[in-house]
């Protein structure tokens, strides 16, 4: 490829194949391949050779407190330049953000060593500190640090950052954020939206297994009506990796298989789920045309 997969779907170099999925299912909404075959052929050799490469990234280390940003910071997208947390403060503040600083990078560290409920008790134990608990402007640079978690480390998992939004109320409308920053409030939103969608397509196959088609035909049909998936993108996310899921699954649950297809129309259209995912989306294809269903073309 003449160009980096990382490039091309907008993200940093990682192991979260989470993350890929999201970016490249963001990426779908404006190409198609009847428009720009060769743009989407890009797209869809990115994407692939990420989750390639995210299963062969070496694990990351964890990183000393003090080191310098460079060396351990991530290049921004959209500046090129290396960011940390609690940059540019006023010279007053200083000694404070020196003192927290290295109990940010240490929530960071926890995450990226997957160590998520760990991170998530440190995090306890920091708000009790006295050094936060009884000075209210510490409260507000730690919170700023908190959201540089939240927003720019691309290592911080999903349920460590609703931690936060839950301790700091960011998504409410009344928030200081909403009213200084709606996108950043915005992009939390749907963040958490896509965690809970991807959450719920998990609890549907563990249904199948536990409990039968039945009762994961009924969980999907309350999902499908629930808040998490009025957003269009997430339910686009929701859509490909219940699709993705299904073609993976032995032995395949016809019931349910059929349930889906109809509640999404499948049979009327199919081609985001063609560019989703073309593998996946012909397992399925051919095992509803073996079903005694009109073929899907």
């Amino acid at each position: 490829m003449s160009s980096s997969p990382w490039h091309i779907l907008g993200i940093e170099p990682t192991q979260d194949q989470r993350e890929i999925k999201k970016a490249y299912a963001r990426l779908l909404k404006t190409m198609r391949p009847e428009d720009d075959p060769q743009g989407f052929q890009r797209l869809r050799d990115a994407f692939e050779h990420a989750q390639f490469l995210a299963d062969h990234l070496p694990p990351p280390a964890a990183e000393p407190e003090a080191q310098h940003a460079e060396e351990r910071g991530e290049y921004c997208q959209h500046c090129g330049k290396v960011h940390e947390p609690l940059e540019n403060v006023p010279e007053d503040e200083k000694p404070v953000v020196e003192t927290l600083r290295p109990w940010i990078y240490e929530l960071s560290d926890l995450n990226r060593e997957d160590q998520v409920e760990q991170a998530i008790r440190r995090l306890r134990q920091m708000l009790a500190d006295p050094y936060l608990r009884d000075n209210e402007k510490h409260q507000q640079i730690f919170e700023d640090g908190m959201l540089y978690l939240a927003c720019d480390d691309r290592q911080v998992k999903d349920p460590f950052v609703q931690v936060l939004i839950e301790q700091y109320h960011w998504t409410e409308a009344d928030n200081w954020l909403a009213e200084r920053e709606p996108q950043t409030a915005d992009y939390l939103r749907v963040r958490m939206l896509e965690a809970d969608a991807l959450d719920k397509v998990e609890q549907l196959f563990l249904l199948i297994e536990e409990e039968g088609e039945d009762a994961a035909i009924a969980a999907f049909d309350l999902a499908l009506e629930s808040d998490t998936l009025f957003n269009v993108d997430v339910k686009a996310l929701f859509e490909g990796e219940l699709m993705v899921g299904l073609s993976e699954f032995e032995p395949l649950p016809p019931t349910f298989l059929h349930h889906i297809a109809a509640r999404f129309g499948w049979q009327q259209d199919h081609r985001h789920l063609q560019a989703y995912q073309p593998l996946a989306w012909r397992t399925l294809e051919q095992a509803l045309n073996r079903q005694n269903t009109p073929p899907i073309y």
